[in-house]
């Protein structure tokens, strides 16, 4: 006898008890697939916090060494020397970590060769001063309002001795609160903690790792607190010679300045940067204004002055505020947000690491996150992101205004952290990005230093029947200052970028929604 085959179809209740049995299956291999990526988070997390740390404390671990003399080949200066008595100072880890981070920050991705160092710039500058100092004490001359007469230099050969060494460690150190590629957190670090907003956070940090690190390092005679006091731009107890420093080291004619144009000019190719600096240094004149020494230039030098600044002023136009460099500090920047953000390293800790170091560490957070590896993966590949829309921010808008008012009352996070921000995620919800996407629209604000009045602090020298007057080189030089202020409004933009591989008709959707958001009437 054959059975015949039959179907048996499953009552209700059976399905029932199958679909919730299934249900709660589910929702506990959910609960413990989170609970394992939890744990693989934190694990990440505290690996990262742990190497940061590890990274970091190599820069202030130092062995203490004692060498030679100490020869340089360089590309700018030709050959630089550094006497025995600084060979502790530069064998410090914190001086050779400058030599792991560029110059120009992301210029490199435009310029392929402006892979300089900020140690080969601060070497440089060092033999600017010792140019400088040269000339001062060759000529051998000081001089005043007060009388024709002419003052010799009264300082002693072992004094003479304590300030130049003063004055070139001073140079050496003027960089050393670099954090990793340079000026790009700059909008970001500085005004990330609004109690304690800075506005130029390297020349804050140089004075803290000079007074906490290196005390038992400088040469014999020179002393920590006095270099903190002459690399700060308040200018807070300086008196005699140590004014004069100051003013050789960090106003906008100074030995800083003369380095970095020539040498940032020579290795991106961009000639339009070489200026004459050596004709600059050639007529410095010591000027004494009651018990202080002060910096001015004879008045001889002022075509020369005048070539120097637009010369700067070039360079800001072709390399500084070039606009695949900015796209790419404001890249980077989001990325380093990710990392104090979601993987707690301290805001200290990331100014100690080099541009290698931080990469490293972006890598390992990258794991586990599509948002962090794009971006990270579009800073590494030189992704172009395009810019599609800019606005002055002399135009009458509500978000513009928000910003503006932000900026003038010193509420820096809100201007150069969080308003960025908002902006981007606003910009790709209008365009109709998906929310994965909205690493690909970049908002780029203008820099602080934007917001403050023209001004230069040089000053040249002229003779009179009675003795010698000095001038503010724009009051000597009116025409430059009309340029130069040309320069700081056509940087005062907001700038929109959006990553190039999007289609054309989501590039314009972004450039739309940007007009939309950021248009306005030009003020008057």
């Amino acid at each position: 006898m054959k059975l015949r085959k039959t179907e048996v179809a499953p009552t209700a209740s059976i399905l029932k008890e199958l679909s919730s049995q299934g249900l709660v299956q589910l929702q506990a291999n959910l609960e413990s697939a989170e609970q394992e990526v939890r744990e693989l988070r934190t694990v990440r997390t505290d690996q990262i916090r742990n190497l940061a740390k590890t990274l970091t404390d190599a820069w202030t671990d130092p062995v203490a060494v004692r060498g030679d003399r100490t020869f340089v080949d360089d590309p700018v200066c030709n050959q630089l020397c550094l006497d025995e008595e600084f060979s502790t100072l530069l064998a410090h880890p914190l001086l050779q970590r400058l030599n792991h981070i560029k110059q120009l920050s992301f210029s490199y991705l435009v310029f392929p060769s402006a892979t300089h160092t900020r140690l080969s710039h601060s070497l440089g500058v060092c033999k600017h001063v010792e140019m400088a100092l040269d000339v001062v004490f060759r000529n051998n001359v000081v001089y005043s309002a007060d009388s024709g007469n002419r003052e010799s230099i009264a300082i002693g050969p072992e004094e003479r001795r304590q300030f130049i060494a003063k004055a070139k460690s001073a140079a050496l150190l003027h960089d050393i609160g670099h954090g990793p590629f340079g000026h790009a957190l700059d909008r970001f670090i500085g005004f990330i903690d609004p109690q304690r907003p800075m506005t130029h956070p390297d020349k804050n940090l140089s004075r803290e790792y000079i007074a906490k690190y290196l005390p038992n390092y400088l040469p014999r005679g020179v002393y920590a607190a006095e270099l903190s006091a002459i690399l700060n731009k308040g200018r807070a107890n300086l008196q005699g010679w140590d004014c004069f420093l100051a003013d050789l080291v960090d106003p906008s004619l100074d030995v800083d300045r003369m380095d970095y144009l020539k040498r940032d000019a020579h290795m991106s190719g961009l000639s339009m940067g070489v200026t004459n600096t050596t004709a600059l240094i050639e007529r410095i004149c010591p000027y004494r204004e009651g018990n202080d020494i002060v910096l001015t230039y004879d008045s001889s030098a002022l075509s020369y002055v005048d070539d120097f600044l637009r010369a700067r002023d070039l360079m800001f136009r072709n390399c500084y505020d070039h606009p695949r460099k900015v796209a790419a500090e404001r890249i980077f920047t989001r990325l380093v947000q990710i990392l104090i953000r979601e993987h707690g390293i301290d805001v200290s800790r990331v100014m100690l690491l080099t541009d290698e170091q931080i990469l490293t560490l972006l890598a390992l957070a990258a794991i586990g996150s599509t948002r962090t590896k794009n971006l990270l993966q579009s800073l590494l590949q030189n992704v172009d992101y395009q810019q599609i829309y800019e606005t002055g921010i002399n135009v009458q808008n509500p978000q513009i205004n928000v910003w503006l008012d932000h900026r003038v009352r010193g509420r820096g996070k809100q201007a150069y952290v969080e308003l960025p921000d908002t902006w981007e995620r606003t910009l790709a919800e209008t365009a109709g990005l998906p929310e994965e996407s909205t690493w690909q629209i970049l908002v780029v604000v203008p820099a602080h230093e934007t917001s403050t009045p023209v001004v230069t602090g040089a000053r040249v020298l002229y003779k009179t029947d009675t003795g010698h007057v000095t001038k503010d080189v724009f009051a000597a030089l009116p025409t430059l200052k009309e340029h130069l202020k040309e320069l700081t409004l056509d940087r005062q933009k907001i700038r929109v970028f959006c990553d190039g591989r999007l289609t054309a008709q989501q590039k314009e959707r972004v450039r739309i929604a940007a007009a939309d958001l950021f248009s306005g009437e030009v003020r008057g």
